[in-house]
């Protein structure tokens, strides 16, 4: 039997994007999030936090450093959990690719490739205190 790369269609690359999607059925209550974990022009094996089913219909929004890249997407498989915890592991096909919106995911997968970290920028506001460390040698000046 071949391995599951020799079957796909179109080349997988390591790329870890935030993504923002809806179900199409039933009607799209809430906006869910996840991560992809690796992506191609024909699909993605995405992190979501909760299972979708097979053939669910999904509006799906990639975040990258150059604008957000909309495709319309059907689940093919959804995975365990991870017993360490974390979210469950999504096979996506994209069904539908607006002609720009295609033109945009070449472009990513053309630039960035096998060695695509996650840059995207999330706004965050953490609460933060500094103290100095007394055993440290360091002097400052101004």
């Amino acid at each position: 039997m071949p391995e599951a790369s020799d079957r796909r269609q179109f080349a997988r690359y390591l790329i870890q994007l935030p993504l923002l999607h809806k179900a199409g059925r039933p009607a799209p209550l809430k906006v869910g999030v996840g991560w992809t974990k690796n992506l191609s022009v024909g699909g993605a094996c995405v992190e979501l936090a909760e299972r979708l089913q097979a053939e669910t219909p999904l509006r799906t929004r990639l975040q990258t450093d150059q604008g957000a890249i909309d495709v319309e997407a059907h689940v093919v498989w959804a995975g365990d959990p991870a017993p360490t915890g974390g979210g469950i592991l999504h096979g996506v096909t994209f069904a539908e690719i607006a002609p720009e919106q295609l033109q945009a995911l070449q472009a990513l997968l053309l630039s960035k490739g096998e060695m695509r970290q996650a840059g995207v920028r999330l706004p965050l506001e953490l609460s933060v205190t500094c103290q100095p460390n007394p055993t440290s040698n360091v002097s400052w000046r101004v």
